[in-house]
């Protein structure tokens, strides 16, 4: 598979008056930025930052009628093929929109996957009382690393970890639920154990036989008590 992208659109209503929206670009950052329109509003700055490569931010005025040109259309007579591709492909010429109805596309690419071969992306909802708050909850997520993400470029079936390895979980804190992520450097029984803080076994939340490569797995806390639970990963070579 040849110039794939990857990316995510957003609706967004910010406020009491969805037409009255703000959007900006700060590129130092890779940060496609919402905010009320309002002078007075104490509504959060919001954005959709990407944990890997950026290669494109498009900002939509939803209100546009017809397609004005490639990157200048709206939604609300719909949101064609056309218009999806061009949106995740489209670069950074189209940012900046101030007092509308507005949505919010950014994307990572091209990527070439070889067969057999997977890519990893990573996205972190974000919001802030204002711009400089906004930016660093983006860089704490950035900072955190919960997973490895894929550069752009091309995917070969054969690129496996280089060491097993247990990765935070995600989201953390979480109320129900949460996702595990490790690496396998070789093909493996695994057995991933969930503990509580006297080191009781309280849950299993995986037993089986796994390929080497990048695993996820759902810890379900559903039933359990609130508190700080551990997570042992076992695998047949240690």
């Amino acid at each position: 598979m040849n110039d794939m992208y990857v990316g995510l659109f957003n609706d967004w209503d910010i406020g009491n008056n969805s037409g009255n929206n703000n959007i900006a670009f700060s590129e130092s950052d890779s940060l496609l930025y919402i905010s009320d329109a309002s002078s007075s509003s104490n509504q959060p700055i919001v954005a959709v930052a990407h944990l890997g490569p950026l290669s494109g931010a498009l900002a939509i005025d939803n209100t546009i009628e017809g397609r004005q040109d490639s990157v200048t259309f709206g939604i609300y007579d719909g949101f064609s093929d056309a218009e999806k591709e061009a949106s995740l492909t489209s670069g950074t010429v189209r940012t900046d929109l101030q007092n509308t109805d507005v949505s919010a596309v950014t994307s990572s690419g091209p990527y070439t996957l070889n067969p057999g071969a997977k890519i990893t992306v990573g996205f972190a909802y974000a919001f802030g009382d204002d711009l400089n708050d906004l930016r660093n909850q983006i860089d704490e997520a950035r900072a955190r690393n919960l997973f490895e993400v894929s550069p752009t470029g091309q995917a070969t079936a054969d690129e496996v970890p280089q060491q097993t390895e247990l990765f935070q979980n995600y989201p953390n804190p979480f109320s129900e639920e949460t996702n595990i992520h490790f690496n396998l450097e070789q093909d493996s029984h695994i057995a991933i154990t969930a503990f509580d803080v006297l080191g009781r076994k309280v849950r299993e939340i995986a037993n089986t036989n796994l390929e080497a490569g990048a695993h996820f797995v759902a810890f379900n806390a559903d039933n359990l008590s609130s508190g700080v639970y551990f997570i042992r990963l076992e695998t047949d070579h240690g």
